[in-house]
């Protein structure tokens, strides 16, 4: 019986440990670096589309000759993004929420168009200056190029890189609420149960405080009823010589 006792509180302190652990490493596994880690390659991929939005405007400014020292013919866009993207996704994927991977395939494709219709007005801008240079000058055909351009530079303008960037931005941040909360939660969780082991290892170790006053009990009334079975013993014996 003592050894099938010792066994069952031998595996309830493993349960109970375990159950500590398990709840540890969930409080543990909330990666939040890798969220931080994700919004920074999302602030390079917005200073991507930054750059490529002050592109369009020094282009603009370039064909128009309002600062033609400051500024220069637009090129085409360069692939480098897509690293920016690629970088991005890689840590974005990594959290493992589905509504930041449908933004991500959403922010690629409005990244793609808007460096198709770059590359177009940069052909535009070239074909407008190449036109402007020669001779005689076809102003017809100067004014159909300049009006191309200026739907391809509104195009590429209003293109929905910002707002997918500020959409997939706010989906970014929900899960680091969420993951806040739940390493919050699972902190929490863990302070109650720590409190619950610490009061079942006191129950513990005043049931074992009662069982030793106990046995320490029976063992002094054995004692003085071994003691009281002597006296009555020898009182005995000695009545029983005197007769």
């Amino acid at each position: 019986m003592r050894i099938v006792r010792i066994i069952g509180y031998s595996f309830m302190a493993l349960m109970l440990a375990g159950g500590w652990a398990f709840i540890y490493w969930l409080s543990s596994a909330v990666d939040l670096a890798a969220v931080d880690g994700t919004r920074a390659a999302l602030a390079g991929l917005r200073a991507a589309d930054a750059g490529w939005n002050q592109q369009l405007v020094n282009a603009r400014l370039h064909a128009r000759g309002a600062e033609p020292a400051a500024s220069a013919p637009l090129a085409a866009p360069s692939p480098r993004y897509r690293l920016a993207y690629a970088t991005l996704e890689v840590r974005a994927l990594g959290l493992g929420n589905p509504l930041v991977g449908g933004e991500l395939a959403r922010l690629k494709r409005a990244f793609e168009e808007k460096a198709a219709l770059i590359a177009r007005f940069a052909e535009a801008q070239a074909a407008l200056a190449g036109a402007q240079r020669g001779e005689p000058v076809d102003e017809a055909k100067l004014t159909e190029l300049r009006a191309i351009a200026d739907v391809l530079f509104d195009q590429a303008w209003f293109a929905s890189t910002g707002p997918r960037l500020e959409t997939l931005g706010r989906a970014i941040d929900r899960v680091f609420d969420e993951a806040l909360t739940q390493a919050e939660l699972y902190r929490v969780g863990l302070l109650f149960y720590s409190g619950f082991l610490l009061a079942v290892l006191a129950f513990l170790v005043w049931n074992l405080d009662q069982r030793r006053r106990q046995i320490d009990r029976i063992n002094r009334q054995l004692r003085e009823a071994n003691e009281t079975l002597e006296a009555r013993v020898l009182e005995r014996t000695s009545a029983l010589s005197d007769a």
